[in-house]
């Protein structure tokens, strides 16, 4: 059950962040949409800002999404976590969670400035530089961020787990007790037909 509940978070987590990483990449389309050759082509570091505020936007929610895909699917069965499940589960969103991410879209941008026909007066090193730089920081930033929002919130599940003698109890009652009622309600269930038949006389020959 715990291996099937890690499988099924890395699904559902794949699919929650490619969903909002394609937002964020037509975004950094939008955002670099004016490049080209004319004069009205925007300087690389106005390019970058966008591109950043852009990627900015897609770590907030990415760190949004993973939280809510954690608390959704274990809450209803909260009392299965175990803190060896937990720590697989973090291995996961530690490995959706890099430090450079989106920043390799964002240095491309270098080469489309310095590739093309493009006004050399359109590009400075020394501001894109900067600008890169407070974007390799920020994606670090927020991917610490984001695992460790995971981590809160799956230490918050953790300690609302009953204690564990009333998980074993539970456990008894539910693969056990209940059977074994289930089982005698229903054996008297057909003794007091069968006597009310009888008292009835509707018994057959």
């Amino acid at each position: 059950m715990q291996t099937q509940l890690v499988q099924l978070i890395e699904k559902k987590l794949a699919d929650a962040l490619r969903e909002i990483d394609s937002i964020t990449l037509e975004a950094v389309d939008t955002a670099c949409h004016g490049i080209g050759p004319a004069p009205t082509c925007p300087h690389a570091r106005d390019v970058m800002k966008a591109i950043h505020h852009a990627c900015g936007r897609g770590h907030v929610e990415r760190a949004k999404i993973a939280r809510e895909v954690i608390v959704s699917t274990i809450s209803p069965i909260k009392d299965m976590l175990t803190p060896k499940a937990a720590d697989q589960i973090m291995a996961v969103i530690t490995k959706a969670f890099p430090e450079d991410w989106f920043l390799s879209v964002a240095q491309n941008i270098r080469d489309v400035y310095k590739g093309g026909s493009i006004p050399a007066n359109k590009f400075h090193e020394r501001a894109f530089e900067v600008e890169f730089s407070a974007m390799r920081i920020g994606a670090i930033n927020a991917s610490l961020r984001g695992i460790s929002s995971v981590r809160t919130a799956l230490d918050e599940i953790l300690l609302q787990r009953p204690p564990w003698w009333k998980r074993l109890r539970n456990g008894i009652w539910r693969f056990f007790a209940l059977p074994l009622v289930k089982w005698v309600f229903g054996i008297a269930a057909i003794v007091i037909a069968a006597v009310l038949l009888n008292i009835l006389g509707l018994k057959g020959p």
